[in-house]
């Protein structure tokens, strides 16, 4: 989505009307899992996290992984539970729902979209609940 004077700059309509500006994304050598990737989770340690961080030093590497020592809970592979204070929206009297077009789902990433809809139903962070008003 972009700000109603998104193309009222020079660079931005320029770039937008590039023939070659979007190749990358219809590019056959890449992927088709290039740029949305299955959802892994997987439990792991702070230590291997750590680990992974090849941008740090050694010694950075080792001291995040001891931040996240106690952290366990954040690698256990499950998605947690908000634990805090229920947030609550005051809607403004007078207030009109808008409907509008859900966004749709590239081809090429339904399948990973899907997957990843399926597992957030098993564990019961989305659940169906039908038509809306």
């Amino acid at each position: 989505m972009k700000y109603k004077t998104h193309f009222q700059n020079h660079t931005n309509w320029t770039i937008a009307l590039d023939r070659g500006y979007l190749d990358i994304l219809d590019d056959d050598d890449i992927a088709d899992d290039a740029f949305i990737l299955d959802a892994k989770y997987e439990a792991t340690t702070g230590a291997e996290v750590a680990s992974k961080q090849v941008h740090l030093t050694k010694q950075q590497q080792h001291q995040l992984a001891t931040a996240l020592e106690n952290t366990q809970e954040l690698f256990d592979g499950n998605l947690g539970h908000y634990k805090h204070k229920k947030i609550h929206l005051q809607v403004e009297d007078g207030a009109v729902p808008i409907h509008s077009k859900a966004y749709s789902v590239p081809v090429k990433h339904q399948h990973a979209f899907l997957e990843e809809l399926r597992h957030l139903e098993s564990t019961n962070v989305l659940k169906q609940c039908g038509p809306t008003e």
